[in-house]
C-alpha cells in the first residue's frame, strides 16, 4: 500500500506538469513548481514514509538522511 502512496505522488506531479505545459508555462516555471527528479523522489518517499509511520508499518528508512542518501545514489538529479 505504501508503494501506491509513493507512485501516486508521481502521478500528481505528472498531472501538474501536464497542466502547466498546457497553460504555456516555460520549462523554468514548470521546474519551479514540481522540482527536479531528486526533489520529486524526496517528496514521494517522504509521503510514503509518512504513510508507513501513520499506519504502524515498518519504515523503509529510519531517518530522512538515509532516504536522501538512497535517492542521490539510485536516481539521476534531472
Amino acid at each position: 500500500m505504501s508503494e501506491l502512496i509513493h507512485e501516486g505522488s508521481h502521478v500528481i506531479d505528472n498531472l501538474l506538469e501536464f497542466e502547466l505545459r498546457i497553460a504555456g508555462k516555460t520549462e523554468r516555471e514548470v521546474m519551479q513548481q514540481i522540482g527536479n527528479n531528486w526533489q520529486q523522489e524526496r517528496r514521494a518517499y517522504f509521503y510514503e514514509r509518512q504513510f508507513q509511520a501513520a499506519t504502524g508499518m515498518k519504515l523503509d528508512f529510519d531517518k530522512i538522511s538515509e532516504l536522501k542518501i538512497h535517492i542521490e545514489k539510485y536516481y539521476s538529479q534531472d
